[in-house]
């Protein structure tokens, strides 16, 4: 295991509630979540790449909800009896220029 050294850090109330919830929702303990966002900090990535990436996956999960059912754009090959997501209806054995057949 790392060394780790013993660090002192003064948050507020919202901020100690906030990493006491992120922990416990990961199951990991609060000083890991502290050690994590230090990490990501010292990588380099900053408020503005957080919100463009909470931006653009926004826009992803829209795009993914407004995909009619019966297009399939996936071109991994179906497995066996799995039916696609067009009405069981078998699809071929390769998704094809996004439609099942």
């Amino acid at each position: 295991m790392r060394s780790l050294a013993l660090t002192q850090i003064y948050l507020g109330r919202t901020q100690k509630k906030a990493l006491a919830a992120c922990a416990e929702e990961s199951n990991r303990k609060v000083s890991e979540v502290v050690r994590e966002a230090v990490n990501i900090y010292l990588m380099g990535v900053t408020m503005g790449d957080l919100k463009m990436l909470g931006a653009a996956t926004a826009r992803a999960q829209q795009d993914i909800e407004a995909t009619p059912a019966d297009n399939c754009f996936s071109l991994l090959p179906c497995a066996g009896e799995r039916r696609c997501r067009r009405k069981n209806k078998k699809p071929a054995r390769w998704h094809q220029g996004g439609l099942c057949g």
